[in-house]
């Protein structure tokens, strides 16, 4: 038995812009192809969410410096890409950006015992918020004074 209709919904993210336009036409194409091979007809609607975050090579060697400066050499490090997603990606499309995380989970919570940040569960160790100003406040002025 073969239905009238079938419906696929899902979510595909990427680390690369041009990669996200590349899995967009690779889906049209076999669906309409998949289709085609039946008689049928494929509608394909495509909605794009949040651009991908991509750090600014340029910024992150000039202002790395600054973060191992104020959080310490041992506590910087550059992460691979991870597959959530920022709306700060809009601004990186406008100016050169960098995205940073701040490690907010307090010394005395094991690493496997502390909740994810978009959990009701999830507490804050404050102190991070101090490091976390320190740390912006620190790349903006020194931002500003390399610009000179």
């Amino acid at each position: 038995m073969i239905p009238q209709d079938v419906e696929l919904i899902g979510t595909i993210r990427t680390h690369n812009p041009e990669v996200r336009a590349v899995i967009k036409e690779h889906i049209e194409r076999v669906a309409t192809n998949i289709a085609a091979s039946t008689g049928a007809v494929a509608a394909v609607s495509y909605g794009f969410g949040v651009p991908v975050n991509v750090n600014a090579p340029k910024l992150v060697e000039q202002m790395l410096p600054t973060l191992e400066r104020v959080a310490g050499l041992a506590a910087v490090r550059q992460q691979s890409p991870v597959m959530g997603y920022e709306d700060f990606a809009y601004f990186q499309q406008q100016i050169p950006g960098m995205f940073v995380f701040l490690g907010a989970r307090s010394p005395a919570t094991p690493r496997n015992k502390a909740a994810p940040n978009h959990s009701p569960y999830f507490v804050i160790d404050e102190a991070a918020l101090r490091m976390g100003v320190r740390t912006l406040a620190s790349l903006a002025l020194d931002f500003l004074y390399q610009g000179r």
